[in-house]
């Protein structure tokens, strides 16, 4: 009987560490898609930016020209940022209320 109760009980700690551990890799692999997905979004906006840069005419030229580029991608920047802020603020508030 004893020996029954140590298996039965070292059954569950293995069980419960197995649920653990299968916990951790479901938050690893959605931690990974929204990295890979955030990583997405700044290489296209990245390229998006590298493209409008070199099409260019007045930037070689214009100070102005320039500084008005710069913010005007900066402020695209931001705005990728922001939703990408949201979407995770949405998307922990839904984790928090299940």
């Amino acid at each position: 009987m004893k020996v029954d109760c140590v298996v039965c009980f070292t059954l569950r700690i293995l069980f419960s560490c197995y649920a653990i551990r299968l916990k951790q890799l479901d938050d690893l692999q959605e931690a990974a898609n929204k990295y890979h997905g955030i990583l997405n979004d700044t290489t296209h906006w990245l390229t998006d930016t590298e493209r409008q840069l070199e099409q260019s005419q007045l930037a070689h030229r214009d100070p102005a020209a320039i500084r008005a580029k710069i913010r005007e991608l900066m402020v695209s920047l931001v705005v990728m940022v922001m939703v990408a802020m949201l979407d995770e603020f949405q998307s922990s508030t839904l984790y928090f209320r299940i």
